[in-house]
């Protein structure tokens, strides 16, 4: 009898000390997702390695692979993805022995395969992100919990909306809309009418079918609290507005976006919004509301950048704190273990009814849940700097090109009037002082060549718009150039305008258009009449220079056509060319309120 009471109170010590094993793994997961929430991701990892060790010293495969999984999260949010790759294929080795017919292991499988299909995406993958989206919701459909298949098929849609998968994303969707209705979960029903409502629209859906999801979602959100949710699907309905040309619905719905409590925590998301209202309104030709958004865009773009420094910084001292506080987490640490130490003693004494309960958690679900919103998040972030970035640098490399074309036009002009035309006028000097009989025709001939390659050096020379206006200084420039051979004028409109209000560096590529265009009509047409217009048609400026001459032969794309181009880039400008037998025109439009 002694025997059989120890042999019972030993097995009751083994069983206690796993419960007691796996509830301290489950709340090492939750504590390191709790620091990858809050941006702490080096804490995170180191709780991280706690766990594997555990898990590996006890052979706890099913918490090794969410522990695997879980850290290839936390390094591709860091940006590490080989680490993160590594890290999912040590939890796909530990997949190999889990039973699938258990419904914790096919919702730790169904999540590792979504995570490594936001991978693949992220390494520019396609074709494994889709195979492990599928293979996700492949499992998903084994499980027995309707709200995690809702929120697996929603992910794995994602990913095929990116690629352009519509007709799976279209199924899943459909399954995810419908587990979520039943589960009464708004939350999750709203993000899947909201992707399925982008579907439609890709694959042309009909007026009514997008009526009917869009009455639904509207219906729907009034019950949802969660702000990320609500925007989500504002920014989707905003997107298909755009683009079926109900603008005032647009309007309408960005402003509720612009409303929304805790809008002004995501600047990048207002920037956006600000964006795409412009251009509505510019469309409709409301330049007033157009000019009022184009500028608070241009306040919030100017912090953007120092908010971003601002958040280095913070990223750096998060990184110096989490140093100071690693001694701090093991002291927590072993304190929590001689905590529970004394309840394992209390826990003993207890019937094993208690000891199944301590095994409920609802971690999994939500951690998974979070995850996938953080990876949608960082790829869209992704995506924008990735434009922003591009954009400034096309605009860098035009205007070092013009700044290069400019020095060497100044170059050249000192080099004509400095050297040339000094030594050609001395020549003139000593002829002119030889006693010999002297040719009249020839110094004549001389004194004019003289004289040319001066003009042509002044002509190099940048004019100085601070002293004059645009319209003065091409008149100048029109003056030396007229002739009885090709009468040039100009015409500004309106009449009365004060053109000194133009910047000076546009006020010069402006000059440098025209004077390319004058001198290739001057040229090559052999026209007999010239005439310029500089003429504001709001909220654009607009310049044309028109001949009567014999027009372009062929499709000669000479050196002159590729500088006016450059030079109406530099300037944000379209340049156009029209040209026939009884002439040519070029029109430069520069968008000046844009």
């Amino acid at each position: 009898m002694k025997a059989s009471s120890f042999f019972i109170i030993a097995m009751l010590n083994f069983i206690l000390c796993s419960a007691y094993a796996q509830d301290s793994i489950e709340d090492k997961l939750s504590m390191a997702d709790s620091l990858y929430q809050k941006g702490r991701i080096d804490s995170a990892l180191l709780i991280n390695d706690e766990i594997i060790r555990m898990t590996e010293s006890i052979g706890d495969t099913l918490h090794l692979v969410d522990a695997y999984s879980s850290r290839g999260v936390f390094m591709r949010s860091s940006g590490n993805l080989e680490d993160a790759a590594d890290a999912y294929n040590k939890a796909l080795e530990y997949v190999m022995t889990l039973d699938e017919e258990s419904e914790e292991s096919l919702q730790s499988i169904a999540t590792l395969y979504n995570n490594l299909s936001t991978l693949y995406l992220d390494m520019k993958n396609p074709e494994q992100a889709i195979n492990y989206a599928l293979k996700a919701a492949s499992m998903a459909d084994k499980s027995s919990d309707k709200l995690f298949r809702s929120q697996i098929y929603s992910v794995a849609s994602s990913i095929f909306i990116t690629q352009k998968e519509y007709e799976p994303a279209k199924t899943y969707l459909k399954k995810a809309m419908k587990l979520a209705d039943e589960t009464q979960q708004p939350e999750s029903e709203l993000y899947s009418i909201s992707y399925y409502l982008l579907v439609l629209l890709k694959t042309g859906a009909s007026e009514s079918e997008f009526s009917k999801y869009i009455e639904r979602a509207s219906t729907i959100s009034k019950e949802v609290e969660s702000f990320m949710s609500i925007v989500n699907y504002y920014q989707i309905l905003f997107y298909i507005q755009n683009e079926k040309k109900n603008y005032n619905e647009a309007i309408y719905t960005a402003e509720k976006i612009l409303a929304l409590d805790g809008i002004s925590s995501y600047p990048f998301l207002k920037y956006d919004v600000y964006n795409n209202l412009h251009q509505i309104y510019k469309i409709r030709n409301d330049y007033k509301n157009a000019y009022d958004i184009l500028d608070k865009a241009k306040v919030l773009g100017d912090s953007l950048f120092e908010d971003s420094k601002g958040k280095q910084i913070e990223e750096l001292s998060a990184k110096y704190e989490t140093a100071k506080k690693e001694i701090e987490i093991k002291e927590l640490n072993k304190q929590k273990q001689e905590d529970r130490m004394r309840i394992l003693i209390l826990i003993i004494s207890l019937s094993s009814v208690i000891v199944l309960a301590i095994f409920i958690t609802g971690y999994l679900l939500k951690s998974r849940k979070l995850q996938a919103e953080q990876a949608r998040r960082e790829n869209e972030e992704r995506i924008r700097q990735f434009e922003q970035i591009q954009r400034k640098t096309e605009h860098k490399l035009t205007k070092e090109y013009i700044e290069k074309l400019e020095k060497e036009r100044m170059r050249l002009a000192g080099e004509l009037h400095d050297g040339i035309c000094n030594d050609l006028y001395a020549l003139e000097v000593n002829i002119r002082s030889n006693k010999q009989v002297i040719n009249d025709k020839w110094l004549s001939s001389l004194t004019e060549a003289r004289e040319n390659i001066r003009r042509v050096s002044h002509e190099l020379l940048p004019p100085e718009f601070k002293e004059a206006s645009i319209d003065q200084v091409i008149n100048n420039y029109i003056k030396s150039l007229d002739s009885k051979d090709c009468h040039i004028t100009l015409k500004t409109l309106p009449e009365d305008c004060d053109w000194r209000v133009l910047p000076e560096n546009m006020s010069l590529n402006i000059y440098r258009i025209i004077q390319e265009a004058v001198a290739n009509s001057l040229k090559y047409s052999g026209a007999k009449n010239i005439e310029i217009k500089i003429e504001w048609i709001l909220p654009d400026l607009v310049i044309s220079v028109c001949d009567d001459g014999t027009g372009i032969k062929g499709t000669r794309t000479g050196a002159g056509k590729r500088t006016l181009e450059e030079r109406a880039k530099a300037i944000n400008a379209v340049s156009n060319i029209e040209s026939n037998d009884k002439g040519t025109c070029i029109y430069v439009r520069i968008p000046i309120f844009k």
